[in-house]
């Protein structure tokens, strides 16, 4: 998925590890929402 990303526009290291930083935390509000 990542390629995807890349090919629609430079991605700067900021905003990769932000999007890596983010993922984790959607995940868990996703099974907090759950329970």
């Amino acid at each position: 998925g990542g390629v995807k990303l890349r090919s629609s526009e430079p991605v700067s290291m900021k905003d990769l590890f932000g999007l890596i930083d983010s993922m984790p935390m959607r995940q868990q509000e996703m099974e907090s929402k759950q329970k």
